[in-house]
């Protein structure tokens, strides 16, 4: 009985952890970094998007207000059930986890 229990809980866990790994998609965005009340955020170049990031491995220090590419992973345009994107629904802004970052311009583009 413990052997089936051990084996129905491996199970699960790998299909929650299957589950939740497929929602990031890898994407590229360039934009203004920005860090206010202790949290980095990105708006990107033509302002179509505001990004929370959050830098895993980076020092994003250094490239605060410059223009940076990002490549990374997030959740934004992952749908629930409901159809409706789950950013939207909770209001919050969609992640960006930083797995690269590379200074474009020293300063933010002025809109």
């Amino acid at each position: 009985m413990q052997l089936i229990s051990r084996v129905a809980f491996t199970l699960l866990s790998t299909a929650v952890l299957a589950v939740a790994q497929s929602q990031w998609h890898s994407t590229t965005v360039t934009g203004c970094l920005k860090y206010a009340s202790g949290a980095y955020s990105l708006i990107e170049t033509h302002g179509y998007a505001i990004y929370a990031v959050s830098g895993g491995q980076q020092d994003l220090r250094p490239m605060i207000n410059h223009e940076v590419t990002i490549t990374g992973r997030t959740t934004e345009g992952v749908t629930s059930s409901a159809g409706v994107s789950d950013n939207t629904k909770t209001g919050s802004l969609p992640p960006l986890r930083v797995d690269s970052i590379q200074s474009v311009l020293t300063s933010c583009k002025k809109k």
